[in-house]
């Protein structure tokens, strides 16, 4: 039976795993092929428990990212966002609201950056009222909102 090392991947390598990952491969696949090449080096203890370490703050850092996102998600939750345009004699506004204004106006009034393509709805509107979109943020949360399209003072 071959004898197994702990090899720390350097490089992403099929089937064995991503760079960063442990993976247990043959002695002599080791060092005739990924040794030479770079692409992994012998995982010691001193390695694996480094990695431990980064995979630990990993992780801690994504459930904060996530948690920041939920509140996010919360906070605008059934929230409302005033599009004041400007209408014809008909009252039909000029042009349509697009996701690409919702994505603009979130970024501007409440520091939210949301890709166009992240918001669905009825679009593009084109008469004046309320409406309902949902906008999906990272990691596959989404919320609800409304946008109210109304006459611009003039």
């Amino acid at each position: 039976m071959p004898k197994k090392l702990s090899v720390l991947l350097l490089e992403d390598i099929a089937q064995l795993g991503r760079a960063g990952d442990i993976a247990e491969v043959a002695e002599a696949y080791a060092r005739n092929a990924l040794f030479p090449q770079g692409k992994a080096a012998l995982a010691t203890a001193q390695v694996k428990t480094k990695k431990e370490m980064q995979d630990t703050a990993k992780r801690k850092h994504a459930e904060e990212e996530l948690l920041a996102i939920q509140q996010t998600a919360e906070k605008m939750e059934n929230t409302e966002l005033a599009i004041p345009v400007s209408v014809n004699e008909d009252n039909e506004p000029y042009g349509g609201i697009t996701a690409k204004t919702i994505s603009e106006l979130l970024q501007e009034q409440s520091g939210i950056a949301v890709p166009a393509k992240k918001i669905s709805g009825p679009f593009p509107v084109k008469t004046l009222g309320s409406f309902s979109i949902t906008i999906q943020l990272p990691q596959s949360v989404e919320f609800h909102m409304n946008i109210v399209v109304i006459k611009k003072d003039e």
